[in-house]
């Protein structure tokens, strides 16, 4: 029993210097699932990819930028661009699949798990500005499946 108080007694204490001294902690967290993180070397910025959400975050993970990536009218019989033709489809979360960074075109290539898999372009620096995305080409670029994930080419 005297161990169990002695025990509760540095919890306690730890409890209430701990908050104090770690105020200056930085800290981000999501409402959803996170599926990925990538990093922007020359800026510092980190691109946080989660599940229906984007995020562009400083380097003190101070949000800068955010979009919302779904969810979307979608179903793997569908093929993009998804229409009301597609009696199937149904709202559907978009689980980020892949992100890269591409330094010298300043944008960040995105996908997920709708449409197929179809990335878009966006902006490094205003991660809701969609610099491109086409759902018209029907060409599944990145898969996810229960039995395994796969990244398809690009041509």
């Amino acid at each position: 029993m005297e161990r169990w108080r002695s025990w509760q007694f540095a919890l306690l204490s730890l409890a209430t210097i701990l908050p104090s001294s770690s105020k200056n902690v930085d800290s981000f967290s999501s409402d959803t699932l996170i599926n990925n993180v990538v990093a922007d070397p020359r800026s510092g910025r980190l691109y946080v990819g989660a599940v229906n959400h984007l995020y562009q975050l400083a380097p003190d993970l101070r949000i800068e930028s955010r979009t919302e990536t779904g969810p979307k009218r979608d179903n793997r019989q569908c093929t993009p661009p998804v229409t009301d033709a597609c009696e199937e489809a149904v709202d559907t979360d978009n689980h980020n699949k892949l992100m890269l960074v591409q330094e010298g075109r300043d944008t960040l290539v995105v996908c997920g798990s709708v449409y197929r898999g179809i990335c878009s372009l966006r902006n490094l620096s205003a991660v809701q500005q969609l610099l491109y995305f086409s759902d018209s080409k029907g060409r599944e670029v990145v898969r996810g499946e229960r039995r395994g994930e796969r990244l398809r080419g690009w041509g």
